[in-house]
């Protein structure tokens, strides 16, 4: 009975993280609820990889990087890079 419990805890934990769904079906004759497994999001941010690929060092090394700062100068841009 305590495993039951165990898995009940566990699957609800995971609606709270939004990791599953929740879909039931309701007929006259029964009644079924099951969960349904959430896909990952396709973007998953990761602040480092951004600043390597699209940092201010990364673009200063090659001269259209360079050009690319400039004309976020030239045209009053706030954030020059990542």
């Amino acid at each position: 009975m305590t495993f039951i419990f165990k898995n009940v805890t566990l699957c609800l934990l995971k609606i709270k993280q939004r990791k599953y769904r929740v879909a039931s079906v309701n007929c006259k004759v029964f009644s079924i609820t099951f969960l349904i497994d959430m896909s990952k999001k396709t973007f998953q941010p990761n602040t480092r990889r951004a600043s390597k690929k699209h940092g201010f060092m990364n673009r200063m090394e090659t001269k259209d990087g360079r050009n690319t700062i400039k004309r976020r100068k030239l045209k009053g841009r706030k954030k020059l890079t990542k």
